[in-house]
Parts: C-alpha cells; sequence; structure tokens
C-alpha cells in the first residue's frame, strides 16, 4: 500500500509538471524565488488559472484538461502495475 502512495503522488506530480512549467514560461512569471515555495507555486498556479481561461478557448481548455487527466490515470495505471509486480516479486 506504501508503493501505492508513492505511485499515486508521482502520478500527480507528473499530472502537474506542465502547468509548472506553462506558469513557468508566462510573461508574468519574472521572479524564480517565487517557485521556491509551496505558498509561491500554488499562488503561481491559481494566477495560471485566470491566464488559461482568458487566453484559451474552451476548445483548448478542454483539450488541455483532458490531457492533463490523461496523463494522471496512465502514470497511475502505470505505477500501479509496478506496485503489483514488486509485491508478487517479493513473494
Amino acid at each position: 500500500s506504501d508503493y501505492f502512495l508513492i505511485g499515486l503522488s508521482f502520478s500527480f506530480i507528473i499530472c502537474v509538471m506542465p502547468l509548472v512549467f506553462r506558469a513557468y514560461a508566462s510573461k508574468d512569471a519574472a521572479n524564480l524565488e517565487d517557485f521556491l515555495s509551496w505558498s509561491g507555486l500554488m499562488t503561481k498556479l491559481i494566477e495560471l488559472q485566470t491566464i488559461i481561461k482568458n487566453a484559451y478557448s474552451w476548445r483548448q481548455y478542454l483539450l488541455m484538461v483532458n490531457g492533463i487527466l490523461q496523463r494522471f490515470f496512465l502514470s497511475l495505471i502505470f505505477f500501479f502495475l509496478l506496485s503489483v509486480a514488486d509485491r508478487t516479486f517479493k513473494q
């Protein structure tokens, strides 16, 4: 069960990585210090939502959300299967 939780956290990290890159590459991201703390990172992600809603149409937004969800669930399945294989190997 520990491996499943680790896989879940890695899946979330992989899912959020493009959003963090997009927040970092946005025109408003002038300070690197904002990305070094969790509060600064969450603030940038919240600001990213308003930037995305204003800059993209609903089709592009839907495609982006679809990609994020697919990336999350596919990586979750992959890490779950790795945990099952490790448990089987240990038996």
